[in-house]
């Protein structure tokens, strides 16, 4: 059963990547459209990137490509309700569009889909097929998870804890073995490898709390990203394109620098809330009748929950958490279209 079990979770894995990809193309071409339409010069950045995302999508069946198409032109309706620029691009403007790297994320910036003007207004799109999950950070043996998310540093108790677990997961690994050699049921598994390591996490990030006032702002900047942005995520079951709003600088919804004299069509038809990020760690907390899974408690109402899993069949040296917001401020502007 856990074979299986591992087998299928990496395979979906994989295939939630390549239709992620595809997913980014279909966002960005649909941004291209409507700037196109309202005259604006616009051009995609070629890169292995924008070029992995074009792969990814020609790939689609004919029926899923329009799906994707469906969903994405949804979700730039979506956004032209929210930047006026979109609305209304000066005829004689420029814009650049990319397709970020996935590495990107890992330092700190959510951002899949960029689009750039040449007065300075740029917008950030992170796109999700079918799943909400903000990070998917690793936890191993040595790797510094506080200096990566909060530029301070875990400490020996953190590392000594995680030792045995992450040892044992490297000596697997080294031989190629495959989770289904150790017999174990997910429920083994999990008390086995994943709670020894999450019961250290949690330690470390109230520590971590304690110590230094700036590490929940910074865990939650880390977790959502560290720029503003929108979020833009496709429901293929429901036919569903939502799109939020993630401003803490104040930079969504500005009104173009040309043409302000019509505010009726310069303005956002939603405010834009700026947000509040936190600054207590209220509580960790397992998740309740679960070994994997963390639940992070801020005040200005944020909650994120951790969960840890293998990300493959085989067995590496580290671990996967997938990072979900859970709650947030009442601000949080959220729209949603059906298409």
């Amino acid at each position: 059963m856990s074979d299986s079990y591992s087998f299928l979770s990496a395979l979906l894995a994989q295939k939630q990547q390549a239709y992620g990809k595809a997913l980014e193309y279909a966002v960005a071409a649909a941004l291209l459209d409507a700037l196109k339409a309202h005259g604006a010069q616009v051009l995609l950045a070629d890169s292995d990137a924008a070029r992995t995302a074009r792969r990814r999508y020609d790939a689609l069946a004919d029926e899923t490509r329009t799906k994707y198409d469906l969903g994405a032109r949804a979700g730039v309706h979506l956004l032209a309700r929210l930047e006026p620029v979109l609305q209304t691009p000066a005829p004689d403007e420029h814009f650049s569009l990319r397709i970020q790297a996935d590495v990107q994320g890992e330092a700190g910036d959510v951002r899949d889909v960029v689009v750039e003007s040449a007065r300075g207004w740029s917008l950030g799109v992170s796109v999700k097929h079918n799943n909400d999950v903000a990070k998917n950070p690793r936890l191993a043996r040595t790797l510094d998870f506080c200096q990566h998310w909060t530029n301070h540093t875990c400490d020996v108790a953190y590392f000594e804890a995680i030792a045995p677990v992450f040892t044992e997961l490297e000596q697997q690994a080294a031989i190629g073995a495959h989770w289904s050699a150790l017999h174990l049921t997910e429920q083994e598994k999990a008390a086995r490898f994943y709670r020894p390591v999450m019961l250290a996490l949690a330690a470390q990030l109230e520590r971590l709390a304690q110590q230094h006032a700036d590490a929940p702002a910074a865990l939650v900047a880390y977790f959502l990203g560290r720029q503003d942005f929108y979020k833009l995520i496709v429901s293929m079951p429901t036919r569903t394109t939502t799109v939020q709003a993630f401003s803490f600088a104040g930079t969504l919804g500005q009104a173009p620098k040309v043409n302000k004299q019509n505010t009726a069509m310069n303005q956002s038809a939603a405010q834009i809330t700026r947000l509040t990020l936190p600054t207590k760690l209220q509580a960790v907390a397992f998740k309740p009748h679960s070994d994997n899974t963390l639940v992070l408690t801020f005040d200005h109402d944020w909650a994120f929950s951790l969960r840890l899993h293998n990300a493959s069949a085989y067995i590496e040296t580290s671990l996967k958490l997938d990072v979900r917001m859970t709650n947030a401020p009442p601000g949080l502007v959220e729209l949603q279209e059906r298409w």
